[in-house]
């Protein structure tokens, strides 16, 4: 990622984080409440699957992590279960030449045109997709009690966090 790109990934994190803007389009995405877990699931992540095809992968998942967040303890289920698969599906950008860096570098020698990319990246992309809803569906579920949503899923008081810098 170029410097230019660490800033705005910040300044993305800081505008939907910390200044409410997660909180607002969370609740906003409440009217989901009546579709199950799979649906919920299936549709994060194809908008993280659409959007990681246009802006990095960072990027995608400094928009996508906070709101989906927001959106589990509005619904009260386990975050984990809505957070992990758009987290993976933030790095399954095969379908463009600006979509990852390795894209970037293979396209050119490739002699590929954009569209047999695309058709061949949305293949892989939705064999990706597949195999990351049922693992967590499956065996993720089971192995991290996914069902119930646990008391430190709680903490909503993100007004007060500080920043720091590592």
């Amino acid at each position: 990622m170029k410097p230019h790109g660490y800033l705005t990934s910040y300044l993305i994190k800081v505008l939907i984080f910390f200044k409410g803007l997660s909180k607002w389009i969370g609740s906003q995405l409440t009217s989901l409440n009546g579709l199950n877990e799979l649906s919920l699931i299936i549709i994060i992540c194809i908008f993280a699957s659409v959007l990681t095809q246009l802006v990095s992968n960072v990027t995608t998942a400094t928009i996508i992590i906070p709101i989906v967040l927001q959106l589990s303890q509005d619904l009260n289920i386990n975050p984990v279960l809505l957070l992990v698969p758009p987290t993976l599906i933030c790095s399954y950008g095969f379908m463009l030449p600006v979509s990852s860096s390795p894209n970037t570098m293979i396209y050119p020698p490739s002699g590929m045109t954009s569209l047999q990319m695309a058709k061949l990246g949305f293949g892989i992309t939705i064999m990706c997709m597949v195999v990351v809803i049922v693992s967590i569906m499956t065996y993720g579920y089971i192995m991290f009690d996914l069902g119930t949503f646990p008391n430190w899923a709680n903490a909503t008081d993100t007004e007060n966090i500080e920043y720091r810098e590592f």
